[in-house]
């Protein structure tokens, strides 16, 4: 086995310097290559990109972090007492909104 594999090095070790130029050349272009594939490469810190939208985990997750999703939206219209408030009113500054979380 010792023998094999020292040989098969041996003519491995003989390869490369026959043929250095053609290897030099070859592995500079490989990592021109890989170099530019590197630039497309992203990293996400958003961990749903991994994950498919029907995965019990997230959806479990999901649950745990955000139970409260459903938000009301609550008008209430106040009639004004003189003409300033009517203005106001008119502008849409009379109007309050309220938003409060459903649990």
């Amino acid at each position: 086995m010792n023998s094999t594999v020292s040989r098969w090095l041996q003519a491995y070790a003989a390869a490369m310097i026959r043929f250095r130029w053609p290897v030099l050349i070859a592995s500079l272009m490989a990592c021109g290559l890989m170099l530019a594939g590197a630039a497309k490469l992203t990293f996400s810190a958003d961990y749903r990109v991994y994950f498919g939208p029907d995965n019990p985990q997230l959806q479990a997750f999901d649950e745990v972090q955000f139970p409260q999703r459903a938000v009301s939206i609550q008008q209430s219209a106040v009639q004004p007492r003189d003409q300033r408030e009517q203005l106001a009113v008119a502008a849409g500054l009379g109007q309050r909104r309220v938003a409060h979380m459903v649990f």
